[in-house]
């Protein structure tokens, strides 16, 4: 399984904060849990191509994808 964000605990600190801003008080682990966790967030892959399906640093994507995922949980 491969992450396209990657759970990491800076990813999920970052997450955080933006729940926050966005009026969200969400703990770390709800993150992990639900955002770093999330279907929309995992691939199946194997070792040799894990690091191909990371976005964490593509800015627009990396947005997409959170955008998507907190509307599947309706925040």
């Amino acid at each position: 399984m491969a992450h396209r964000i990657a759970d990491t605990e800076s990813n999920i600190k970052e997450i955080q904060q933006d729940l926050l801003y966005a009026g969200h008080n969400k703990s770390l682990s709800w993150v992990k849990h639900n955002i770093i966790d999330h279907p929309f967030n995992v691939v199946l892959s194997c070792s040799t191509h894990n690091s191909y399906f990371n976005i964490g640093f593509k800015k627009k994507e990396k947005r997409k994808l959170l955008d998507t995922v907190y509307k599947d949980l309706s925040l």
